[in-house]
């Protein structure tokens, strides 16, 4: 499950499924596309929290700067064999912009939609 938090209301995206609250959030913006991004265990390997932490901040403040909206969230392994990684939900991104910046944190993939469609997992690699 990839969440996020908009004030009261909890978002939860879940691969090939739509997410009526994050449609509704995306329509009161006017917007149509979105990412999910974490900038968590490069590689897919875990690394230290304190890294984590500061890649995670460095993702925050790249996307604050460009005047791109966020919600903070976390994605959760359905196994629970993973911890949760801190990560954002990222209004109005497009695919393209989504890939070059998962690319730059050194992530394998990423989640990514538009309104009205289920959330698709979107794989890193050239």
């Amino acid at each position: 499950t990839y969440a996020a938090a908009d004030g009261p209301r909890q978002l939860a995206i879940r691969i090939g499924a739509r997410c009526a609250a994050l449609d509704a959030l995306l329509a009161a913006h006017g917007l149509d596309a979105w990412a999910y991004l974490t900038a968590c265990n490069p590689g897919g390997r875990p690394a230290d929290p304190a890294a984590i932490a500061a890649a995670q901040a460095r993702l925050e403040a790249e996307l604050a700067a460009a005047g791109r909206p966020f919600l903070r969230g976390a994605s959760h392994a359905d196994a629970r064999d993973w911890p949760p990684e801190p990560s954002v939900l990222v209004l109005g991104l497009t695919r393209a912009e989504a890939l070059a910046i998962a690319r730059r944190y050194g992530q394998e993939a990423l989640v990514a939609g538009r309104r009205g469609r289920p959330a698709e997992l979107v794989f890193c690699e050239e």
